[in-house]
C-alpha cells in the first residue's frame, strides 16, 4: 500500500505519547477497543502517523468486530513504512500498565486526555474564526459553533427547529395514512393505544414473576421491529442463543417450543422450521448471550448501533447484569440503580428503545391478588423512576387453572401518558396476541375523536414522585 505520509516523515515515523498507548493496547490486545471506541475516534490522533494508522485501525474492528480481529489482516492494511511505529507502541503498551485493567495510568486515561486535547483544539480554532471573520448576524455564528459542536460529538447536532419539523412531518404522515403510530408498534394495537409506539429513547421497563412470560413478551417485541426491518438486539443471561433462536423459530411458525426442541416434527413443520430460519437470517434481529457486566453491554450496543443501526434492545434481566468495579462490601440497591441509570443513558444516547426485563420481589406470591403493582420491583426504586413505561403481563391461570380471568398486560407508569391495562391472549405457542373483542368497540372523545379499542381499560392518571405532568 502506497504510504500518504512524506519522506521524511517515513523516516521519522512515531506516533505520539498518547497516541501510542492508545494504539499499541488495542493492537495488543483487540478487547480493549471497547473501552475507549466511545471516548475516542480517529480524527482526534493528530500525529501524521496516527491520523494514517486509527482510521485504519477503527474502520477494521468496527467492520469485523473485536473478536474477529486479525493481526495479518490489519498489518496488510497498513502501508509497509508504519509498521515500524505500530510494533513499537505494542511493546510499549505490553510493558507498561496500560494492559493492567486496574493499573493508573491506564488506556482509558490517555483517550481521555487526547479527546480532551483535540475538543480544547477545536473549540480554540472555532473561537478564533468567530473573532476574526464578519458574520452578517447571531444565526451564521450559531451555525458555526454547532458545526464545532457536531464534529466534537460525532453526529449532527439537531437544533429546535429539526425537531419541530420531525414531528410536524409524523403528523403529515399520520394524516396520508402512512404511519398509524408515531413509534415502534408493539404488535397489539391496543398497547399501542396507548403508548403511541415505542419511541426513541424509551426505557421500558417489564415486571413480573417466574411464568407471567416477561422473556417471551420481550423476544416477541424485538422480533416484530425486526419483521418490520427496524434492527433489535437481545441480550440474555437468562437464556443461551440457541433456545432463544427455538423461541423464535415457535413465534414465527406457532409450533411449539417443547416439540422443537424434542425434535418431534413432521416433513411440514421442518419445512415451516427451514422458512422461519431463512426469515431470521435477513430480519435484522441479533442475540448476544456472552456479555455479563453493564460495561461490555455498554460497548456492545454502541458497536450494533454503529454496525447495524439498531432502534430497540433488550436486557433479560436487569437483576442479573454486575459492574467491573463492584467491590465485595458493594450495596445491591446501589449497583442496580446505577445500572438502570447507565440503561436509560443508553437508550436515550443511541435514540434506541430500551426494554429492560425485571424480576419482581416474592412478596408478590403471599398476596390474594397475584397482581403485581410497582411496589415489587425488585431491588431498587430507580428501576421505576427512570422508566418512561412499566409494564406487568399477567396470566392469572399461571395460579389458579380453574380461573376463568383473563391474561392482561398492565401499564402501570406511562411517564408522558394515561395508564391502562390491556386484554390479551396468551395461546400457543405461548405468546401473548390480541385479545378477542368481548364489545363493540366504543367512540371516545378522549381517544381525540378516534375508536376506542374493547380490549382497553384505561385508568386514571397518578403520578410517582419526580414523575413530569402528563400533557
Amino acid at each position: 500500500m502506497k504510504s500518504p505520509l512524506t519522506p521524511s516523515e517515513i523516516r521519522n515515523a512515531q506516533l505520539s505519547g498518547l497516541e501510542a498507548a492508545i494504539v499499541g493496547a488495542i493492537c495488543a490486545n483487540p478487547r480493549r477497543f471497547r473501552e475507549v471506541r466511545d471516548i475516542v475516534r480517529p480524527e482526534m490522533f493528530t500525529s501524521p502517523e496516527g491520523r494514517v494508522i486509527a482510521p485504519i485501525l477503527w474502520g477494521y474492528i468496527t467492520q469485523v468486530g473485536v473478536e474477529q480481529y486479525s493481526r495479518a489482516v490489519f498489518d496488510a492494511k497498513l502501508p509497509a513504512e508504519l509498521l515500524p511505529a505500530v510494533y513499537a507502541a505494542m511493546k510499549s503498551a505490553a510493558n507498561s500498565a496500560l494492559l493492567s485493567k486496574d493499573g493508573e495510568p491506564g488506556i482509558i486515561d490517555a483517550a481521555e486526555l487526547l479527546a480532551a486535547n483535540w475538543q480544547d483544539s477545536e473549540y480554540r480554532s472555532a473561537f478564533e474564526a468567530l473573532a476574526m471573520a464578519g458574520f452578517s448576524g447571531w444565526q451564521e455564528a450559531d451555525q458555526v459553533l454547532n458545526d464545532v459542536k457536531a464534529r466534537i460529538v460525532g453526529r449532527a447536532i439537531t437544533t429546535p427547529g429539526d425537531a419541530l419539523d420531525t414531528l410536524w412531518q409524523e403528523i403529515i404522515n399520520g394524516l396520508a395514512g402512512l404511519k398509524k403510530y408515531t413509534g415502534i408498534s408493539s404488535g397489539l394495537s391496543a398497547l399501542d393505544a396507548i403508548t403511541g409506539g415505542w419511541q426513541p429513547g424509551d426505557q421500558v421497563v417489564i415486571g413480573g414473576r417466574p411464568g407471567m412470560g416477561k422473556t417471551r413478551f420481550a423476544l416477541a417485541q424485538c422480533l416484530e421491529a425486526a419483521k418490520a426491518g427496524i434492527p433489535a438486539v437481545y441480550y440474555s443471561q437468562e437464556m443461551n442463543r440457541a433456545s432463544l433462536y427455538r423461541t423464535a423459530f415457535a413465534w414465527i411458525t406457532g409450533i411449539a417450543v417443547m416439540q422443537i426442541k424434542g425434535l418431534d416434527l413432521n416433513v411440514d413443520e421442518a419445512d415451516q422450521i427451514a422458512a422461519a430460519r431463512d426469515l431470521l437470517k435477513a430480519w435484522p434481529f441479533y442475540i448476544v448471550d456472552d456479555v455479563f457486566t453493564i460495561e461490555d453491554l455498554n460497548y456492545s450496543l454502541l458497536d450494533y448501533k454503529d454496525r447495524h443501526g439498531v432502534q430497540l434492545f433488550a436486557v433479560d434481566y436487569i437483576q442479573q447484569y454486575r459492574s467491573k468495579n463492584t467491590k465485595k462490601s458493594h450495596n445491591t440497591n446501589d449497583e442496580i440503580e446505577a445500572i438502570s441509570r447507565t440503561l436509560k443513558q443508553l437508550a436515550m444516547k443511541t435514540g434506541a428503545v430500551g426494554l429492560i426485563l425485571s424480576q419482581l420481589s416474592r412478596e408478590v406470591e403471599k398476596r390474594t391478588d397475584k397482581r403485581p403493582n410497582l411496589a415489587d420491583l425488585r431491588s431498587s426504586g430507580a428501576i421505576e423512576q427512570d422508566a418512561d413505561f412499566v409494564l406487568f403481563p399477567f396470566r392469572p391461570e399461571y395460579y389458579d387453572p380453574e380461573t376463568t380471568e383473563g391474561q392482561e398486560i398492565d401499564v402501570a407508569k406511562h411517564r408522558t401518558g394515561e395508564k391502562g391495562v390491556v386484554q390479551v391472549t396468551w395461546k400457543n405457542p405461548g405468546f401473548y396476541y390480541p385479545a378477542e373483542p368481548i364489545e363493540p368497540a366504543s367512540f371516545d372523545p378522549s381517544m381525540g375523536g378516534k375508536v376506542k379499542p374493547a380490549q382497553l381499560i384505561t385508568k386514571t392518571v397518578t403520578l410517582n414522585d419526580d414523575d413530569e405532568i402528563p400533557f
